[in-house]
C-alpha cells in the first residue's frame, strides 16, 4: 500500500496528468460532500483513515488512467499496478465490515465519475452521445449491483456441472 500511495504522491507533484483527471477529481469531491453521498452505507462505515487511505489510492488510480491512455500500447504494469490498488480498496472495504454490493456501489459511483471525465476529454463525444452513454452505463450498473445483492444473503449452490463449459 504504501508503494502505491507513494507513487500516486509523486505523480501528483510531478503535474503531468491531463486536465481530465482534475475535472474528475473535482467532481468526486463536491459529489462526496453531499448528504446523499454522506448517508450512502459505505461512506458511513469507513473512518478518517480508511478514508484518506482510499482517497490516495483513488489518485494513484487517475495517475495511471493518465499514463495509460497515452500510452500506444497496452502496458502490462499498469495493469497489474491497477489490480492492486482494486485489491487494496478489497481489503479495506472487507477489514471495514462492508458488504459486497455496498463496496461495488462505492467501486460504481467513482468509476462513473473517471469514465465521464475522460469521455469528456476525448472531445469526441456529442452532448447526446454522452447522455445516451450515462443512460447505459446507470442501467448496467443497476443491473450488476442488484445481481451482486443475491451474493449477500447467504451460502451458494454447488454449481451445476452438466452448464459448465457450454456454449
Amino acid at each position: 500500500v504504501r508503494t502505491l500511495i507513494e507513487k500516486g504522491s509523486e505523480s501528483l507533484k510531478s503535474g503531468k496528468e491531463p486536465r481530465w483527471t482534475d475535472k474528475a477529481l473535482q467532481k468526486v469531491r463536491r459529489r462526496l460532500r453531499s448528504t446523499q453521498t454522506l448517508s450512502e452505507h459505505w461512506h458511513q462505515l469507513m473512518d478518517e483513515d480508511s478514508l484518506s487511505r482510499m482517497r490516495l489510492l483513488g489518485r494513484r488510480l487517475l495517475a495511471i488512467a493518465a499514463e495509460y491512455s497515452d500510452q500506444h500500447r497496452q502496458r502490462a504494469d499498469l495493469v497489474e499496478e491497477a489490480r492492486r490498488i482494486g485489491e487494496e480498496y478489497g481489503l479495506e472495504m472487507t477489514r471495514r465490515g462492508i458488504p459486497l454490493k455496498d463496496a461495488l456501489e462505492a467501486f460504481v459511483f467513482f468509476r462513473g465519475f473517471l469514465l465521464e471525465a475522460a469521455l469528456g476529454s476525448a472531445g469526441g463525444a456529442t452532448e447526446e452521445q454522452a447522455k445516451l452513454w450515462r443512460s447505459v452505463n446507470l442501467l448496467a450498473d443497476q443491473m450488476l449491483l442488484s445481481m451482486t445483492s443475491c451474493y449477500d444473503t447467504g451460502s451458494l449452490p454447488a454449481p451445476n456441472i452438466a452448464l459448465v463449459g457450454r456454449n
